[in-house]
């Protein structure tokens, strides 16, 4: 019972945290517009890619922070100002997305 309990709160918090990154994510597409948008969205895939290849064996968190590390001199280099706090939760959507796709295989 408790564990099926558990189980509830962890898919409704699941549901919260997507809802919550949906909100960022259109927040921040109507703040730049569509071709900046997509610019943005490369440059943080291309984050997500080069910390998973260059820090293979690192911690969740340490792969997060070069991601971030990345995207942030990526945006920064074309004058594109996005806070730390919206970086990762563009992060936590792609992954979430490749996490679907990809299932177990990615890692």
């Amino acid at each position: 019972m408790v564990e099926l309990a558990l189980n509830a709160v962890q898919e409704v918090m699941f549901l919260v945290i997507a809802v919550a990154l949906l909100y960022v994510i259109q927040y921040i597409r109507g703040k730049f517009g569509e071709e900046r948008w997509q610019l943005i969205q490369d440059i943080v895939e291309d984050g997500i890619l080069f910390a998973q290849q260059v820090y293979k064996h690192a911690s969740g968190e340490e792969k997060k922070e070069a991601a971030i590390q990345y995207i942030v001199d990526g945006l920064n280099e074309r004058g594109i100002k996005v806070t730390r706090k919206q970086i990762s939760g563009m992060i936590e959507a792609v992954l979430k997305r490749l996490k679907l796709f990809y299932g177990e295989q990615w890692r």
